[in-house]
């Protein structure tokens, strides 16, 4: 898309400048020039423990790449995020609600843009960082249902009355399982990926 008004950029050097590095000789010297790296590296975080199927990470969509024209570098602004707690239309067919992924994506099947990033030694331990401190710090279920409980006086009626998409439910399934479930892997996991 063209943030300009009239339409008339042209040219997608940022992008095709970014692709490059991603398959380039210099990708660990030149990726902080070209993404910001720590936003992306708090995303792959919060989506790996929110558990959202259906975004860069797994199924390589749900994202935009926002290209300031001033030269900062690109930054990731994730959306539609109705995939996540483990539940959804891409829900883990398994039954496990993404809980129990690895940390790391598998090499066969990963984003090339993950897995170039993740393979920095600094990048690794930063995402680890995060993963402890969102764990640690936000991810809780008490603190998701007091927000839960709000979005419901808000929007149940709403919802059920204009049966949006066939939903007519407002209900927290197995929420406080994944919370609980999530947070012990999560921090389970990042102690044993530490050198």
């Amino acid at each position: 898309k063209n943030n300009t008004n009239d339409g008339t950029r042209t040219t997608h050097d940022a992008l095709a400048s970014l692709i490059d590095t991603l398959h380039g000789d210099d990708f660990a010297s030149d990726i902080a020039s070209r993404l910001d790296v720590d936003a992306f590296v708090r995303y792959l975080a919060m989506g790996f423990l929110v558990g959202n199927t259906d975004d860069f990470r797994f199924n390589f969509n749900n994202y935009y790449l926002y290209f300031n024209v001033y030269g900062v570098p690109a930054y990731m602004i994730p959306f539609d995020l109705d995939s996540s707690l483990g539940v959804g239309k891409h829900q883990d067919l398994s039954d496990n609600h993404g809980v129990y992924y690895d940390l790391f994506p598998a090499t066969d099947a990963a984003n090339a843009l993950v897995a170039n990033v993740l393979a920095i030694p600094a990048y690794r331990a930063l995402y680890l960082d995060y993963l402890e401190e969102f764990t640690t710090l936000y991810f809780g279920f008490e603190t998701f249902n007091a927000e839960y409980e709000v979005a419901k006086s808000l929007y149940e009626a709403t919802l059920i009355a204009e049966n949006h998409l066939g939903n007519q439910l407002f209900d927290l399934r197995n929420s406080e399982w994944y919370f609980t479930e999530k947070a012990d892997q999560v921090l389970t996991k990042v102690a044993a990926a530490r050198p």
